[in-house]
């Protein structure tokens, strides 16, 4: 299915290059069916040998007489330059018997008609075959009458053809790579005989054009045909051989059907063209390059949905990186290079589509946790209710039983917390918690924490377990709650004597009141906006995953924590 897609990206932007200049070396003498009208088909010999003598007088390079014709001993018979003149068979397949070359005519100066359509996708004729062979008994050349027309005319002019130690084909001192079963866009191709992609001319501006009558009625500029390539054939949907469907069919104003004729004429426009004027082939990556590039565009993709997860943000990046793909696809087969479009947009899409379905997965997971550690809150705080509210109860003590903020352990900072947070700066102090500034000291260069030291209101044992279960359930939430790059991420949790340590990113900064302006000088509505956006961004997610605080400046402090006496 991607292949189909891909070929048919491929005919579209065939189509879709800038119109070349007709190839002036070659001439198409066309058989009309308004010719066909005023002759009987099969021509006759005497027609045919009329019209090869009419042509010769105008001094072709080489005649390429591609017509099917009864078998006789007469046709070119009397033309002084038989050897110029090339002809035509067909090989045999399944259903089909042989179309043998005319018999006087010497099997070197015989090129088979076959070519090869994608049959296995859409009956689209995309490639040149040059060369094959056969175990006919009659059509056994091994050339192309395309090919050989093209070989014999460059041949007059000094170069010649030749196979390299690696078996490909060359001409003069251009190569002609052969294409492989899964080259350019093919998965899997029947690459028998020796293939290449055709790299088709306009049809409209493929060649001049002239027709029998035309020749035959001296109704023709001599000039056309001096030093050229002539191709002589039918035209005439209802007689064979039959046209082909191709890259231009889809286009309105061209028949469904290039004829036959016109296909030759194609692959020896684009031999002689790529020889003579340095036309480029149509290029393309092996596999392992063609992997490089699709996985490119793969990690883009992943990249992209990490970095916007609002989906419209997505959409809009995706689209514009969709079109940047296009447009190089486009500029590089501007330039005869075929590279893969649609497996790399598919897998700019694939990739981003996995990594939204990840995420929503794993914050779905993320959330379920959360949920779980809510209930577990819940359940604890309606336990502590029911001890605060029980009058027989262990009574508790109603001071801070954490030491003055100034007191000189912390000043000394000498404190060291769970044998690695070395206190270094008191933030703030509550009723029952304080915040330090600490140094980790077990990680590479000492980095900078924040400390928060919770204690209960009670220390009576019952008490003390549900606070514990309480503070486990909190410290889970904040780290789930964590990966969000807008709020610290929670470092470690832990109990020490009766107390309650939380451990935290420390990110820098300063208090709303510094980043504000003064209150004359009043911000515009739009700055207000932009301001609270980013600031209800983290409440959303908060949101999202079944949180509800009370204080939007903590985030996460909740009603146990006011029950418990932690704030």
């Amino acid at each position: 299915m991607v292949a189909a897609w891909e070929l048919r990206v491929y005919d579209q932007m065939l189509r879709s290059r800038p119109i070349q200049a007709p190839d002036r070396r070659i001439l198409l003498v066309k058989i009309t069916e308004e010719d066909l009208n005023r002759e009987k088909w099969t021509l006759s010999n005497r027609t045919i040998n009329q019209l090869l003598k009419k042509i010769e007088s105008y001094q072709p390079r080489i005649v390429g007489l591609y017509l099917f014709q009864p078998e006789n001993n007469n046709l070119a018979a009397n033309s002084p330059n038989q050897d110029h003149i090339i002809s035509t068979c067909l090989f045999s397949s399944l259903g089909r018997d042989e179309i043998p070359p005319p018999p006087n005519f010497p099997i070197e100066n015989v090129g088979f008609s076959d070519v090869t359509a994608d049959n296995e996708n859409d009956q689209i004729l995309r490639r040149s075959l040059l060369f094959a062979y056969s175990t006919d008994k009659k059509c056994t050349t091994p050339f192309a009458f395309g090919a050989l027309v093209a070989i014999n005319y460059l041949g007059k002019q000094g170069i010649e053809y030749q196979f390299t130690n690696k078996g490909d084909f060359q001409l003069g001192k251009t190569l002609f790579p052969r294409l492989q079963a899964n080259s350019g866009g093919y998965q899997h191709l029947d690459a028998d005989g020796y293939q290449i992609l055709l790299n088709y001319r306009q049809p409209d501006s493929l060649a001049n054009q002239v027709t029998l009558t035309e020749v035959l009625s001296g109704q023709v500029n001599p000039s056309l045909f001096k030093d050229r390539l002539v191709i002589i054939g039918t035209t005439a949907a209802n007689l064979p051989p039959a046209g082909f469907y191709t890259p231009y069919s889809a286009l309105p104003d061209q028949p469904a059907k290039m004829p036959a004729l016109f296909i030759h004429a194609q692959i020896a426009s684009q031999l002689i063209s790529t020889v003579l004027d340095g036309r480029s082939l149509i290029w393309y990556w092996p596999d392992w390059v063609e992997l490089i590039w699709i996985s490119g565009w793969s990690l883009l993709g992943t990249v992209l949905a990490w970095r916007w997860q609002n989906p419209l943000l997505l959409l809009v990046a995706e689209t514009i990186t969709l079109l940047c793909l296009v447009l190089i696809c486009v500029a590089l087969f501007l330039q005869a290079g075929w590279v893969p479009l649609i497996p790399s947009a598919l897998a700019l899409v694939f990739s981003s589509i996995s990594v939204i379905a990840y995420t929503s997965y794993q914050n779905q997971r993320q959330t379920q946790v959360i949920i779980l550690q809510v209930e577990k809150q819940q359940e604890a705080i309606a336990q502590l209710n029911v001890l605060l509210e029980d009058k027989t109860a262990i009574p508790d003590s109603s001071v801070d039983f954490l030491p003055p903020i100034d007191s000189q352990e912390t000043k000394s900072g000498d404190l060291l917390l769970g044998g690695r947070y070395k206190i270094s700066q008191t933030l703030g102090a509550g009723g029952f918690g304080r915040t330090y500034l600490a140094q980790d000291t077990q990680r590479p260069g000492n980095p900078t924490c924040v400390v928060k030291k919770l204690m209960p209101a009670r220390q009576d044992t019952r008490f003390l377990q549900v606070a514990r279960r309480l503070f486990n359930s909190e410290a889970e939430i904040l780290e789930s709650l964590g990966k969000h790059h807008q709020i610290p991420e929670l470092l470690a949790y832990f109990e020490d004597d009766q107390e309650f340590y939380l451990i935290q990113q420390y990110i820098e900064g300063h208090t709303l009141s510094e980043e504000l302006p003064p209150v004359q000088n009043v911000q515009n509505e739009s700055f207000v906006i932009e301001m609270l956006k980013q600031v209800l961004e983290v409440l959303e997610f908060v949101h999202q995953h079944r949180v509800i605080h009370r204080d939007i400046n903590r985030l996460i402090l909740l009603d146990a924590l006011k029950i418990i006496g932690w704030c």
